[in-house]
């Protein structure tokens, strides 16, 4: 089986001015809804929409949602892009209905869409029932292995790390143990990438996840739901395969998955 991973790093909410239609209600503020931090958070018990003026000129083809709805939420996220600066009509390309607990989904639009500076950009949140927490909401340019992977894909579920204290008599029965972390790992290692598309594509997002988390989607064709809110622990330095005009690469990775 052939997997096309991808990666969602470039946000075009994040950093920039974002205004909303509703408050908090609890003191929390727009921007932690786009900052990269999963301790942080936006309440949105009413339908909101938030909104940005582009900065840059860019590309949005998938957009992302990391969030915790109480158990009887019901509603949906939207993006829409207005048609162009200053225009005032807006076009969706995002429309997924939500549904309670812990979310993590990426989509991608309806079609790609290039953005210019000015051109504003909105999340729309729509809540019928209960209350939701966004702790990031993204939307960007992709980036996603330019030939299907198999050998370094591992499934976001099976993702996991614990470490223990052990407790030892000292006739060297076991006492017992103590669970000192948990915590959810991951690799991603892409293969068979051409020396063009690392410089281009590849180094853009290493350099990125020296500062910021992003959203990782291992098989997102087949497995929408296991979707990771990621943070880079190591990059590899590229390395070289049989194939002499071929590289691989690989990036450890910390991983919030949503639990099922």
């Amino acid at each position: 089986m052939i997997i096309v991973p991808r990666v969602l790093y470039d946000n075009v909410f994040f950093g920039g001015s974002i205004t909303s239609t509703v408050a908090s209600g609890d003191g929390t503020d727009d921007s932690e809804a786009f900052d990269w931090l999963d301790y942080t958070f936006r309440t949105v018990a009413a339908t909101t929409t938030f909104s940005v003026d582009t900065a840059a000129t860019g590309t949005i083809d998938y957009a992302a949602l990391y969030a915790e709805g109480t158990s009887d939420f019901t509603g949906t996220f939207a993006v829409d892009i207005e048609d162009s600066p200053g225009a005032g009509t807006f076009t969706n390309y995002v429309s997924e209905a939500l549904t309670g607990g812990e979310l993590l989904r990426m989509w991608a639009l309806s079609s790609s869409q290039a953005v210019a500076a000015g051109q504003e950009v909105r999340v729309i949140i729509t809540v019928t029932t209960g209350s939701i927490k966004i702790r990031n909401a993204a939307a960007g340019k992709v980036l996603a292995s330019p030939i299907g992977q198999k050998d370094g894909i591992m499934r976001a579920s099976f993702a996991g790390d614990s470490r223990y204290d052990q407790k030892m008599s000292i006739n060297g029965s076991i006492l017992g143990r103590q669970v000192i972390r948990q915590e959810k790992s991951q690799e991603i290692m892409w293969e068979y990438l051409s020396d063009t598309y690392l410089q281009d594509e590849w180094q853009a997002f290493a350099k990125a996840a020296e500062t910021h988390a992003f959203f990782y989607a291992w098989d997102n064709d087949r497995f929408p739901q296991e979707v990771s809110f990621a943070v880079a622990e190591s990059v590899g330095v590229p390395m070289n395969m049989s194939n002499p005009n071929c590289r691989r690469v690989t990036m450890q990775i910390k991983v919030l998955v949503a639990e099922y």
